[in-house]
């Protein structure tokens, strides 16, 4: 979790958002070795694991910081 001065979780949002596109992009190189249903659970996995963990944290955000 990534908390900035006025507990808005914009760090927070755009850490992940970063996080989640670096691993989607290690993932494409891979892409054409390994099955679609593999490339779909390995997508699937990466985006709940990064939205369950500290989620309880997130309710109620702006709209603006989901977007």
């Amino acid at each position: 979790m990534y908390f900035d001065t006025n507990l808005s979780m914009r760090c927070h949002v755009q850490k992940t958002v970063a996080s989640c596109f670096t691993i989607l992009r290690q993932l494409c190189s891979i892409q054409c070795l390994v099955l679609m249903s593999v490339c779909q659970t390995l997508v699937i996995a990466l985006v709940l694991s990064r939205l369950d963990y500290g989620n309880a944290v997130l309710v109620g955000l702006t709209r603006n910081l989901c977007s």
